[in-house]
């Protein structure tokens, strides 16, 4: 048939005629789009070139296995046409192909993409003007989803690839996929198809694969890798029926570590996959069968430091020996022998070989090392001096010693007791020993206990010291501090230095330079008020260390200091006193002895910040004495309150002296009971100045302003004024107190004030 730029063509057909204009234009236009990645062809179809008188149905030629893929399923109301073949673009058959006209359409069905992804579709196509080429697929072979084809030029052939690129509904992953061709046209319209391409990239298998592992054989403790795909979610591995311990697991690698097993294939678990492998794991695990020592002699017992052998198979490549969990290199190695080298530390038990090829090995025998070892100490914790007994086994082997630890170097024990079995030790804490373990030394090495605490000897002293004054052979007044001690191994021994005393019997002695408290029921000394004085036999300043001794204390001083001595007074007092009487305060004083003494004035002060007033003198009876002389002054006064009295000494020369001060409390001139309290505020050395009318047992007692009784004391005085010291400072808290005291019926208080 010759071709026109027009051609009719009259088909005539059962009960169908159709008139066909086919315009031909020799221009030609091409679509494509690229596919990235590597595709494979799902199925491709060019209608074939089967014979046929002009046209053939689709289901006719469908029938006659005319079509390309027998697997695939063609129908339709089109036909195949076998004029106006397709030309013009790479890969046109130029065969029959499939002619639809107005509202026929063409569909391939049975095409399975379960296994692609990526798909594109490529189709030749030639249109008339008024029809635009529709493409469809449907997964259930009813509903249908268009493809976007875009632009496509009128009367020429040209190649049309649609992606997912373009395509808003890509081709989907299915088993039964269909795809349906046709035309629409509002004025009807032909439009032919040809050289139909499914491509699609193989969607990659999630299907675990083991290709190999490596290495093939070995023993416990073996890592072993194996090799594959899609090996990430491996749970366990199995060699025969024994587990291993796995390492990791990634998508093309796994490693797990042999902990027993026969030889016997390996079984990965992996996801719900069970995957065996084909080749077996040879297990090889290193022996020892039998020990020697350096003389060949078979052996069940080693001291450490000692050589020894172990005798087995498969011990060539053994790099390390466990002794219970202690390892040592060995000396040397061969396929049946390892020669090693007992270590320190090494524990009774089956021995261990570590080897580079086979893993993990045992001994057969135990063996047992000859050592000191420590079961239990009878006591955990204690005091120096404390008995404490070792227990254990081989103690006294050969040369045998106890260290407690310390602070700088081990501090060794005195050793009481050994049984002759080795079985215990009896030693005594060491001065210098400190919280840690004990260790026993023998000739067969050394044994450690758990930790031993060892309670810290010590000695508290408290108390704040003032200066002390006085002159040459002239006893100061006391001061006092308090000395305790805890966790002791001993008593306590106390030895004051030159021109100081000390008394543990109270203010008035008896003066002691040194003084031994033994040690109490609960292995400390309970507080104890230390009274000291100043006894200087020469003039200037001294000073010294009160020291105090225990086993291993850590403090044990108190310095005393900042004393002075003068040059001897031209008047040594006995005794100064002031009291209230009916005409005033009577004064009285006696001297022991006078030199060059002229006369003594009598200074009063209302407040002892705003200084003396004299207010009377005496003349001395005697100028020179060297025994004792009475003096007396009555000072006349209509007042009260609290007045402070002084005596000045005053030589032939003008030169002069002081006294100590008294004090007397005028509140009451009917009261025969004073007492006060100075200094008020209190501090170590306040003392209560009593004047009572008569000798006798005064009581003292201080209670809280809450009434809860804080201090008691009774002590015997004498008529007229007394001076009693209150040692309490460090016994109160911050506030407000009421001190009583009680002697022959009359009873007097005062406030006093801690700050």
């Amino acid at each position: 048939m010759a071709r026109t730029s027009t051609l009719f063509k009259f088909l005539l057909g059962k009960n169908t005629a159709k008139l066909l204009l086919l315009l031909l234009f020799t221009c030609m236009a091409g679509y494509s789009q690229a596919q990235s990645g590597s595709a494979v062809t799902i199925f491709k179809e060019t209608v074939g070139n089967a014979p046929i008188d002009d046209y053939a149905l689709i289901p006719d030629y469908n029938a006659a296995a005319n079509f390309d893929n027998d697997n695939l399923s063609f129908s339709g109301d089109g036909i195949v046409w076998e004029y106006d073949v397709s030309t013009g673009y790479s890969g046109a058959s130029g065969g029959n192909n499939i002619s639809l006209f107005d509202t026929e359409q063409f569909v391939i069905s049975g095409i399975n993409t379960a296994k692609y992804i990526s798909q594109s579709l490529s189709f030749g196509v030639f249109k008339e003007s008024t029809v635009v080429p529709v493409v469809e697929y449907s997964v259930d072979g009813q509903n249908w989803t268009q493809l976007t084809v875009g632009a496509v030029g009128n009367e020429t052939w040209q190649l049309i690839t649609l992606t997912e690129d373009v395509n808003k509904n890509p081709i989907p992953s299915v088993s039964n996929l269909s795809l349906r061709f046709r035309g629409v046209s509002n004025n009807g319209g032909l439009i032919l198809f040809d050289d139909f391409e499914l491509k699609g990239q193989v969607e990659p298998s999630s299907d675990p694969v083991v290709s190999s592992f490596s290495p093939t054989f070995g023993g416990e403790g073996t890592i072993v890798t194996f090799y594959g795909e899609n090996l990430q979610n491996t749970t366990s591995v199995n060699l025969g029926r024994n587990s291993t311990e796995l390492i990791s697991a990634t998508a093309n690698e796994v490693k797990v570590r042999i902990k027993s097993g026969i030889t016997s294939t390996f079984k990965l678990t992996i996801g719900s996959v069970s995957v065996t492998t084909v080749e077996k794991f040879t297990f090889i695990r290193p022996s020892v069968t039998y020990i020697t020592n350096s003389q060949g002699v078979t052996i069940t017992e080693a001291k450490q430091g000692e050589t020894i052998t172990l005798h087995g198979t498969d011990l060539g490549s053994t790099y390390s020996v466990s002794f219970g969990g202690v390892t040592a290199v060995p000396i040397s190695t061969s396929a049946t022998s390892v020669t090693v080298v007992v270590p320190e530390g090494a524990v009774t038990s089956k021995l261990t070989v570590y080897t580079n090829m086979y893993g993990l090995g045992y001994s057969d025998v135990i063996l047992t090392i000859l050592k000191p070892t420590i079961t239990s100490l009878s006591r955990t914790s204690g005091r120096i001096n404390d008995g404490v007994i070792i227990n254990g086994t081989r103690l006294n082997i050969g040369t045998y010693k106890v260290y407690f630890s310390g602070s700088e170097a081990p501090v060794e024990a005195v050793i009481s007791a050994a049984n002759a079995d080795g079985t215990s030790l009896t030693v005594s804490v060491p001065v210098g020993a400190i919280d840690g373990p004990i260790t026993v030394t023998t000739d067969e090495g050394t044994a450690t206990s758990q930790a031993f605490d060892v309670a810290i000897p010590e000695i508290i002293i408290t108390g704040t010291q003032e200066p002390f004054s006085t002159t040459v052979g002239v006893a100061s007044d006391p001061q006092y501090y308090t000395m305790s001690g805890n966790n002791l191994g001993g008593g306590v021994s106390m030895s004051a230095p030159t021109n100081f005393e000390i008394s543990v019997s109270g203010e008035n002695g008896p003066w002691v330079r040194g003084h031994f408290f033994p040690l109490e029921q609960d292995g400390g000394v309970s507080q104890k008020l230390i009274y000291v004085r100043y006894v200087p036999t020469s003039q200037g300043s001294h000073s010294g260390d009160i020291v105090h001794s225990s086993d291993g204390v850590i403090k044990n001083q108190y310095v005393v200091g900042n004393a002075t001595a003068a040059a001897p007074l031209p008047v040594e007092f006995i005794s100064f006193t002031a009291a209230v009487q009916s005409n005033g305060v009577a004064l009285k004083w006696s001297t022991a002895s006078e030199t060059n003494n002229s006369h003594f004035e009598v200074e009063m002060a209302v407040n002892q910040k705003d200084g003396f007033t004299k207010v009377g003198q005496v003349e001395s009876k005697v100028t020179n004495s060297s025994t004792k002389v009475d003096y007396a002054f009555i000072h006349s006064l209509n007042t009260s309150g609290i007045r402070y009295y002084r005596l000045k000494q005053v030589d032939l020369d003008g030169t002069f002296e002081y006294s100590k001060v008294v004090a007397v409390n005028l509140e009451s001139s009917t009261s025969e009971l004073q007492v006060l309290v100075s200094p008020n505020p209190i501090n170590y050395n306040t003392k209560v100045f009593v004047t009572a009318e008569e000798a006798g047992e005064a009581r003292l007692v201080l209670h809280s302003i809450s009434g809860q009784q804080v201090y008691t004391k009774s002590e015997m005085l004498h008529g007229g004024q007394n001076e009693v010291q209150l040692p309490v400072y460090d016994k109160l808290s911050s506030g407000m107190y009421v001190l009583t005291v009680e002697i022959n019926g009359q009873v007097r208080q005062v406030r006093v004030v801690k700050q």
